[in-house]
C-alpha cells in the first residue's frame, strides 16, 4: 500500500523493485513450504532474508511518508 501511495515521490523504478521484492518473498515462501522436498531449511532462510529486506523497505517508506507529511 505504501508503494502505491508514494509512487510519484519515489519513482516508477522503485515501485517496480518493491513489487518484484514482494513477489520474490512470496515465491520463496511457497517453494520452501509447498514444493521443496530436499532443501527446505535453506529456502526458508532465503525467505527470511527477503522478509527482512521487506521490513527495511517498509520502515524506509513509512519514515519518508511521515517526514513528507510533517514538512507539508
Amino acid at each position: 500500500m505504501l508503494l502505491a501511495t508514494q509512487g510519484r515521490r519515489i519513482g516508477r523504478g522503485a515501485v517496480a523493485g518493491g513489487v518484484v521484492l514482494i513477489g520474490l518473498a512470496f515465491t520463496a515462501l511457497c517453494v520452501a513450504s509447498l514444493a521443496d522436498a530436499v532443501d527446505v531449511p535453506r529456502h526458508h532462510l532465503l525467505f527470511y532474508a527477503l522478509f527482512d529486506m521487506l521490513i527495511v523497505v517498509l520502515v524506509h517508506l513509512s519514515v519518508g511518508a511521515w517526514l513528507a507529511r510533517r514538512a507539508a
